[in-house]
């Protein structure tokens, strides 16, 4: 199984607690950023970024919320029994056993993986006499390019952008309350406001405007878990212009209103890690 999924604004109970019995699931995040977890493991992931799940294993959203993004996706059989079609059977135990070796979960992917992942979508929308020879190639590419990838990781490894990129997302990091104008970043990147969207974009799978929400919605989260800060305040000490407005862009990322998200970490206490039917409390901080 394969697919392509777009999701403008956060999907409550989208990605509920889910397994897949005896299959490998792949995913590449093309767009958008989110909070995933797997067994007792979150993950926050990036655009760019490879997310594999094992067989049988319960994974799904935070809060079962599927957040703003656009991704691929691709499921293969675990077995290792029978040969995968255009491999013997050593090519194929070489592969699976390459997949269970994972040392982590996710990590960069190569862009490339979007050419694969389109041309199999292609190849199945519009199937001639050669697609199978052509979907099969694609499907060995891209798990080629997946295991390469992983051999290339060291632990963590910070996502890399250029200098100019790398400078205007340390600064909406550094201050995500200050509304920096996108002529500034421009200015100090010295490119035209056009050409820095177009490459910020390009770069960190969001638009600027899109990226300082994020910074602002995830330390909105730290401060909701504590109890006397009020909605109004958190809004403004986070350049929202109202309370209204970080109501709305908040559920626009998270799925949840604030007084929502603030209720369900106040009783995720009792949370279980990992279980089909509960999910962890909340998802880590990046890295």
């Amino acid at each position: 199984m394969l697919g392509w999924s777009r999701f403008a604004k956060a999907q409550p109970q989208a990605l509920a607690a889910h397994q897949h019995p005896n299959c490998w699931e792949i995913c590449y995040l093309v767009r958008g950023t989110v909070d995933w977890w797997a067994g007792n493991n979150c993950t926050t992931l990036h655009a760019g970024d490879v997310y594999i799940t094992p067989p049988n294993q319960p994974h799904g959203g935070n809060n079962a919320v599927m957040q703003p993004c656009e991704l691929y996706w691709i499921q293969v059989a675990s077995s290792a029994h029978r040969p995968w079609p255009g491999l013997n059977l050593a090519e194929t135990r070489e592969i699976l056993e390459g997949l269970a070796n994972l040392r982590q979960p996710s990590f960069p992917g190569s862009p490339r993986m979007v050419e694969f992942f389109q041309c199999l979508i292609e190849e199945h929308q519009h199937q001639t006499a050669h697609s199978p020879v052509l979907v099969r190639a694609a499907v060995h590419q891209l798990l080629v390019q997946l295991l390469r990838n992983h051999a290339a990781q060291s632990g963590h490894v910070p996502r890399h952008y250029c200098i100019q990129i790398a400078t205007a997302v340390q600064a909406m990091e550094a201050q995500p309350e200050e509304s920096l104008s996108l002529a500034k970043l421009a200015a100090r990147a010295g490119w035209s406001m056009s050409y820095f969207c177009q490459r910020f974009t390009h770069e960190t799978g969001l638009t600027p405007t899109e990226y300082r929400n994020h910074q602002r919605i995830r330390r909105a989260k730290s401060l909701l878990h504590q109890p006397g800060y009020g909605m109004t305040a958190i809004a403004l000490d986070l350049g929202f212009s109202s309370s209204q407005y970080f109501a709305t862009v908040f559920r626009q990322i998270t799925g949840l209103t604030p007084r929502d998200y603030r209720r369900r970490e106040a009783t995720a206490t009792t949370t279980v890690r990992g279980s089909p039917q509960q999910q962890p409390k909340r998802a880590s901080s990046p890295s």
